[in-house]
């Protein structure tokens, strides 16, 4: 029976792409029930599974993949699934989360080049298939409602002082209890001041110039975030007519880690504010105006829900192969009621890690550390490397700030820094093939009109070919030259290279790469310093050459 299903599944994979029209006239596409799951089932298997599916009359289905928008192995899996989706079925556009705006396309640029940067975490899985593939972008939100960001301040502190409030007016009349009260929130407030107390050391490294990742922080933070939910769950027990909502929003122990959606914060605000209004005027005026601002905040992102829906809705009547939303985890319920009520076609998928990530609070694979999620907020590169400095402007981004923000990164395929890398490493990747691929006696010869590109040079007199001890080629090292972004015009820096795949000189098609990444995501997160110039090619860079000696202790040829 199982291998009857797959093969009516991939019988219906086959009609989408033969309902349009392939003679270059008008589109020809008519609507018809589409079970979107069936149709993407097939291409899942190892990269995520269809956890929501609405099969409805329609041109083309529209499949949402939430997200962690902080997770590389999410995005790893994602492209993967695009990668082949595209392959399949072709994808019409994908509507992103994090874009305000779309002027134009992204630019066409070499896919080795761009996967590299992926890598790197400097391109989300949607930029990967628009520069690399071709794959139009539709933007998710517009510029106000992206521009408004959450209150500084907690909501779980914010319950617990109201709770605690609260309490006090009950029981006003007894100067026992009232007493007791007191005494109660001093010793929850000695424990909050321990807990300060033991992870000063993590916060005082957070804020060291060049603490480059925030090192530890996503995975302690999270410790200490329950930990202090546990604290203040003293002042607030399930008993205090705040309980319910302080449970569900500020989660006091280690176990399943839900993606809360946005409306139902937005519903527990609203009672918690509807709650502050029966107590006396002033008692809880700073509590309020927090909580007025927070719910400004999740109503943004809840009109963002709607409007991603929409722009996917209006993307389908047209369209002539899928169209994707790629959005935050919190926005799924509110997609999926807004396409359901639509009538529309759709499946929700959601990658292996992510729904992995559902069950447990310990990370799948790997993520953004909160430095470097900071970065890319600000569409910067996302690690603070040596060519990412000279790439945007020397010392600009040496100093990261540990961000804390719920909202997607914008793009950063439009940045000019992003189409500079991009030709340094497609002129990297042209001199190592070359290099790599000869007897390594000399350096490759200078194609018109040399080793150089408008971003970077390379001067091949300066190569090092390094051998192992029976004479096999192991790699190449040499100097880069990068046109800088800061004060100085140009600066150097010296780049080893060598096959990704040590064993054997085998190339990889794309895709087989993707699902490679996907399997060793734990493995790739801890090589930090490596740079992949193309699916076949690793690099590692460095600001000097006695450092390049120091680390790869080159043969001497």
């Amino acid at each position: 029976m199982k291998y009857v299903l797959q093969t009516l599944a991939l019988i219906a994979l086959s009609l989408l792409p033969a309902c349009q029209n392939t003679d270059g006239g008008a589109n020809t596409l008519e609507p018809r029930n589409i079970n979107a799951g069936a149709l993407v089932a097939p291409i899942l298997t190892d990269a995520g599974v269809v956890t929501t599916n609405y099969p409805a009359e329609g041109r083309v289905p529209i499949y949402i993949l939430p997200e962690s928008h902080d997770s590389l192995q999410q995005q790893r899996e994602q492209a993967l699934i695009l990668v082949r989706l595209q392959r399949k079925l072709g994808i019409s556009t994908i509507v992103l989360e994090g874009a305000t705006e779309i002027t134009e396309q992204p630019k066409r640029m070499d896919v080795d080049a761009v996967y590299g940067m992926f890598t790197e975490g400097d391109l989300s899985s949607a930029e990967f298939l628009a520069a690399g593939f071709g794959v139009p972008l539709t933007a998710g939100e517009t510029k106000e409602g992206y521009a408004v960001e959450a209150p500084k301040g907690s909501l779980c502190h914010t319950v617990a002082d109201i709770a605690y409030l609260d309490a006090l007016l009950d029981a006003k009349e007894d100067a026992e209890k009232v007493k007791a009260i007191k005494a109660h929130q001093e010793n929850v407030r000695s424990k909050l001041d321990a807990m300060d107390t033991e992870n000063a050391a993590l916060l005082r490294d957070l804020n060291k110039p060049g603490a480059l990742d925030c090192p530890g922080f996503a995975n302690k933070g999270r410790v200490i975030t329950t930990k202090t939910n546990a604290i203040l769950a003293e002042i607030v027990p399930p008993s205090s007519r705040f309980g319910p909502m302080f449970i569900r929003n500020c989660p006091a122990t280690q176990g399943r880690n839900d993606f809360s959606q946005i409306e139902s914060e937005l519903d527990d605000v609203g009672t918690l504010t509807s709650l502050t209004d029966q107590l006396p005027e002033g008692l809880v005026d700073e509590q309020k105006k927090y909580l007025e601002q927070y719910r400004a905040f999740l109503q943004s992102r809840a009109d963002a829900t709607h409007l991603m829906a929409e722009r996917a809705i209006t993307a389908a009547k047209s369209a002539s192969a899928p169209v994707i939303m790629i959005i935050g985890a919190a926005h799924e319920g509110g997609t999926v009621t807004a396409l359901r009520e639509a009538g529309v076609p759709f499946a929700v998928i959601a990658t292996i890690s992510l729904k992995a990530e559902g069950d447990s609070v310990s990370p799948i694979g790997t993520s953004l550390s909160p430095g470097e999620y900071d970065r890319k907020m600000k569409a910067y590169p996302a690690r603070n490397s040596a060519v990412n400095r000279i790439l945007y402007a020397e010392g600009k981004i040496a100093k990261p700030v540990c961000s804390k923000t719920r909202k997607k990164p914008p793009p950063s395929i439009y940045q000019r820094w992003a189409l500079r890398k991009a030709d340094v490493y497609d002129l990297s990747r042209r001199f190592a093939d070359a290099a790599l691929s000869g007897d390594g006696s000399t350096p490759p010869p200078p194609p018109p009109p040399g080793w150089a590109n408008g971003s970077a040079s390379i001067d091949p007199s300066g190569a090092r070919f390094n051998r192992g001890a029976n004479g096999r080629l192991l790699g190449i090292a040499f100097p880069l030259t990068i046109t800088a972004g800061g004060a100085e015009p140009e600066k150097t820096v010296w780049m080893y290279v060598e096959k990704r795949d040590a064993s054997t000189d085998k190339e990889i098609d794309i895709e087989a790469r993707l699902k490679e990444d996907v399997i060793e995501g734990r493995k790739l997160g801890e090589q930090a310093k490596i740079v992949f110039l193309s699916r076949n090619l690793k690099a590692r860079t460095y600001e000097t050459s006695a450092e390049l000696e120091r680390m790869e202790k080159l043969s001497q040829q």
